[in-house]
């Protein structure tokens, strides 16, 4: 922090001080005038929640060195300026009638021709504290819109918290998977991981027609136990569906899963078996999906090559 942004932050400490004290003195001033004074307008006392709001700022502004910034600084001076004024004119109201009769004096008596010039000086106020909120909200949006680009990176809009939440427990698995592949959950998960290597487009599988590569097979049918619905895979992904070298013999269901740009899926098991039933598949862009089973020993480059992508 250089010796003038040094300077900015204690001046602004000091002004947001000084704002907190002087509305305490204007709540305990404007308390003690309506509870003694006959007929005291009944928007005095509404003009309490207004200064409990201005208090409320100067504290925030306080405790937050975010806030302490020239802006704030600029419009809290401005603000503190008309407390003091008001804090003056109250002053010689309430001096009025505590040395005057101890019976409770009306209210014209004790404000006299102040009346319109405390009642404008509240409007200004109001507007001050406006302007003040305004500027706090500008310095607080441009410290947060760094962190908002950062994460806006991370998490895309259209991608869930949960999805979020399953990619970073991927994370530290990726070392038993070979390549950058990535191996989305049963029902409406999304993978987004880079590839390096890139493919032909090829056309979907039609729904209950068995896969065009003679390195899937087909082993006898056993009972299902999973059905994945709309798994995605965009950009640079890959998407597995189905178990992952578990060597195990399971059938799974698949219901429009979908793969985009230069992704890689597969809807069925790596490196296992089992058949499969699948509907409404999409692959796009530079893509290969494959709808059934895929050897364990089979990586991304082999399969490529043996289809001549």
């Amino acid at each position: 922090m250089s010796g003038l942004e040094l300077i900015t932050v204690i001046g602004v400490a000091a002004s947001a001080a000084q704002l907190v004290d002087y509305s305490l003195k204007l709540i305990r001033t404007i308390s003690e005038i309506y509870n003694r004074a006959k007929d005291a307008e009944t928007r005095l006392v509404r003009y309490t929640s207004q200064i409990y709001q201005i208090l409320e700022v100067g504290r925030a502004i306080q405790d937050n060195e975010d806030l302490q910034s020239p802006l704030v600084h600029n419009q809290l001076q401005c603000t503190l300026a008309e407390v003091k004024q008001l804090d003056r004119d109250l002053g010689v109201i309430y001096l009025d009638y505590t040395t005057g009769s101890g019976r409770r004096r009306a209210w014209k008596a004790i404000v006299g021709n102040k009346e319109k010039r405390i009642l404008e000086s509240f409007e200004t106020l109001e507007k001050e504290k406006t302007a003040l909120i305004l500027c706090i909200v500008v310095v607080h949006n441009h410290h947060l819109q760094g962190i908002g680009n950062s994460v806006d990176i991370l998490v895309k809009r259209e991608m869930g918290i949960s999805d979020f939440i399953e990619k970073v427990k991927r994370k530290g698995n990726k070392d038993k998977q070979k390549g950058n592949s990535a191996i989305t959950e049963p029902e409406d998960q999304a993978a987004t991981m880079p590839k390096s290597n890139t493919g032909l487009p090829r056309s979907p599988a039609k729904s209950g027609s068995p896969p065009e590569s003679s390195k899937l097979g087909q082993p006898p049918a056993t009972q299902g136990n999973q059905t994945y619905r709309h798994g995605k895979a965009s950009g640079s992904a890959s998407q597995i569906n189905g178990d992952y070298k578990t060597g195990s013999t399971t059938a799974y269901s698949y219901d429009g899963q979908s793969s985009k740009d230069q992704s890689f899926q597969v809807n069925g098991n790596y490196g296992g078996s089992g058949p499969h039933k699948h509907q409404n598949q999409d692959a796009a862009g530079n893509s290969i999906q494959i709808n059934g089973n895929v050897g364990g020993e089979e990586t991304e480059t082999q399969i490529r090559k043996d289809m001549g992508k």
